[in-house]
């Protein structure tokens, strides 16, 4: 039975999958991470390298396995294939990238002076800068109000303090993997949003063993917005393993 390790975002905990793991039936072994100091492992300390984040959360996975992450989570998911292949069999990235930070003769991120701003807001309101992150996620998709309602349902889950939420942010901040990604020897399959305005869906191959998959309509959370074929492109990936 193929193992699939599932590896959250930035403000949310991995019970954001719930929904979509429910429709996985039986036909998965199926593991939900949540990162260090969010959800069940709040009392943790995040780390400030996207490295020594791949080391706590690689401890909590035993064997080789399919890692699924979104958004930050994909970020990560990406370090550990980098750093101990022997725990990845692919992965499936969700609204992810190698980079997050538009830089010179990359645009497909988000502007680095809005997250800069964001980082400041964040310094500011602390835990609560996490609703208008929801709000601006919900307004990407085809029904905002219904996105926004379901996301959040998960915020009481998220349990991340001031401190995890700025760390975690500077490190999706500061991070850019794009040299390193071809010496992935994985198959790694991108799944975007064509309507995602914070990862932007790429539209070329990042690496010879890519391939990408845009969901027409879809912001940063697809697999809510628009869970069904989501989950379709997730289960064709895994068959091609």
């Amino acid at each position: 039975m193929k193992r699939l390790v599932f590896i959250h975002g930035w403000g949310f905990s991995g019970e954001i999958f719930s929904n979509l793991v429910a429709h996985l039936g039986d036909d998965f072994e199926v593991q939900i991470i949540d990162l260090p100091g969010y959800g069940k492992c709040h009392d943790n300390t995040f780390p400030l390298s996207l490295k020594d984040v791949a080391v706590d959360v690689v401890k909590q996975i035993d064997t080789e396995s399919i890692l699924i992450g979104w958004s930050l989570g994909g970020l990560i998911a990406q370090q550990i294939a980098l750093d101990f292949p022997a725990k990845v069999q692919s992965l499936i990235l969700i609204a992810a990238t190698p980079c997050f930070i538009k830089k010179e003769g990359w645009d497909n991120a988000a502007d680095s002076i809005l997250a800069k701003q964001f980082y400041q807001q964040l310094e500011d309101k602390g835990e609560s800068a996490i609703s208008g992150f929801y709000t601006q996620l919900a307004a990407m998709e085809q029904q905002p109000r219904k996105v926004l309602q379901e996301i959040k349902r998960f915020q009481g889950e998220c349990k991340a303090d001031k401190d995890t939420l700025l760390r975690s942010l500077k490190v999706l901040h500061d991070t850019d993997l794009r040299q390193q990604l071809s010496s992935i020897n994985k198959k790694i399959t991108w799944i975007c949003g064509d309507n995602d305005q914070l990862v932007p869906a790429q539209k070329e191959m990042l690496t010879g063993g890519s391939s990408i998959e845009i969901i027409s309509g879809a912001g940063h959370v697809p697999f809510i917005s628009q869970q069904e074929q989501c989950l379709h492109l997730i289960k064709e990936a895994v068959k091609l393993k």
